[in-house]
């Protein structure tokens, strides 16, 4: 890729001052060649920051150096970095960081020994949106819809991509018209026998709730409460 198509796209550059052994080059300043006249950039790719728990696209971009002499590192044992290609090339990583707030990227010189320190912010993923077919909240289906449902699904909207998330647990609330309702749990994804067994049985005024949905995103070690959704079959 052309370096300077490349900077006229990037917004999370930065200026690299030089110091022996270590450079430092922190984010919110503007990329700047250094002394010996070297250029370097690294981009977080989505949404100019990085998201804890889930591999994030970096792009590391250098003029007056071979990529084949850098490699992006971390001192940070918290954070994982790997070549986004399975050929190894070296601008284009994957970084899984653990923990939100600010954290330095480094690019190192293989050949000089230098390293490029990068700052970036670390933030927590955003609320998982569970949806049954098309639907999220509260809604209406004919039965027919309901029926040809396979079960639920759990995503986080990271701008260009979705995050697929595993659910872990919910309820499932089954109240026939004029009848008490029946309450039975669920643990994946996809409706088990029991759950669908009830599905079959929808009709007009028939309500159904799924509340208590608990998914795991990206690293989860714990499950996080998502939103309800609640049908009315018409």
């Amino acid at each position: 890729m052309n370096l300077n198509a490349l900077m006229n796209v990037l917004t999370l550059e930065n200026t690299l001052t030089t110091n022996t052994p270590q450079t430092s080059a922190w984010l919110l300043g503007n990329q700047a060649p250094n002394k010996m006249g070297e250029d370097i950039v690294v981009s977080a790719d989505r949404m100019n920051c990085l998201y804890v728990g889930v591999e994030n696209p970096v792009t590391l971009a250098a003029s007056g150096l071979a990529q084949s002499q850098l490699e992006l590192i971390s001192d940070n044992p918290t954070i994982k970095i790997r070549p986004a290609s399975s050929m190894g090339w070296g601008g284009s990583y994957m970084v899984l960081p653990q923990y939100t707030g600010r954290v330095n990227l480094s690019v190192r010189d293989k050949t000089t020994g230098k390293v490029y320190d990068f700052e970036f912010r670390v933030l927590p993923l955003d609320k998982p949106v569970i949806k049954i077919g098309r639907y999220s909240g509260s809604t209406t289906m004919t039965s027919g819809e309901l029926r040809a449902q396979l079960g639920l699904s759990s995503k986080i909207y990271l701008g260009d991509i979705d995050l697929q998330c595993k659910i872990s647990s919910y309820k499932m609330s089954y109240q026939a018209k004029r009848e008490d309702p029946i309450i039975v749990k669920g643990t994946t994804n996809r409706f088990d026998p029991t759950i669908k067994s009830y599905i079959k049985k929808a009709k007009p005024g028939d309500r159904y709730a799924f509340t208590d949905i608990y998914t795991r995103c990206g690293c989860d070690t714990i499950g996080r409460l998502a939103n309800d959704i609640i049908i009315q079959i018409r």
